[in-house]
């Protein structure tokens, strides 16, 4: 499992679809349901010969899509975030969230996930890890001093 960004098959003229078609949609769906949306909203998509499908929406930042973007973006990231949460994010329209760069996000799993896993296997290597090299993990814990496979939490 993983991600990559940016994703090359994405131009300004799919993005600009994948506005006009799924995500306006979307939060002008919402809104007429009484249920406004505010905040994150990931949008998976498969993009076919015949345009964009979404695969999935999700709004939590556990996954590796999240994962490979949020070290790319500025830190007026904070900012939206935070008029987000406040309910003003109106006010940054137009503003664009600065991305630049690229990244890759590799998961690594223990045996068996996502159905039985293997839990209590001792992870290394981390304090090897490069620098600007972002590490994330999950379902972890410390056992006697080392770090561990446990299935807790996400």
């Amino acid at each position: 499992m993983g991600a990559y960004a940016p994703a090359p098959v994405i131009t300004e003229t799919l993005l600009a679809t994948v506005r006009e078609q799924i995500i306006a949609p979307t939060l002008s769906g919402m809104e007429k349901e009484g249920r406004p949306y505010t905040g994150c909203l990931y949008v998976g998509l498969m993009i076919t010969s015949s345009g964009p499908k979404v695969v999935e929406y999700n709004c939590r930042f556990g996954d590796p899509e999240t994962q490979v973007v949020l070290p790319l973006c500025d830190d007026e990231l904070v900012e939206f975030l935070y008029a987000s949460a406040r309910g003003s994010l109106r006010t940054l329209r137009g503003r664009p969230l600065v991305i630049d760069g690229s990244a890759v996000c590799v998961i690594l799993a223990s045996g068996g996930y996502p159905d039985a896993y293997e839990t209590g296997k001792t992870i290394r290597g981390i304090e090897t890890v490069p620098k600007g090299v972002v590490v994330f993990h999950a379902g972890t814990k410390l056992s006697g001093g080392e770090l561990v496979t446990s299935g807790d939490g996400c």
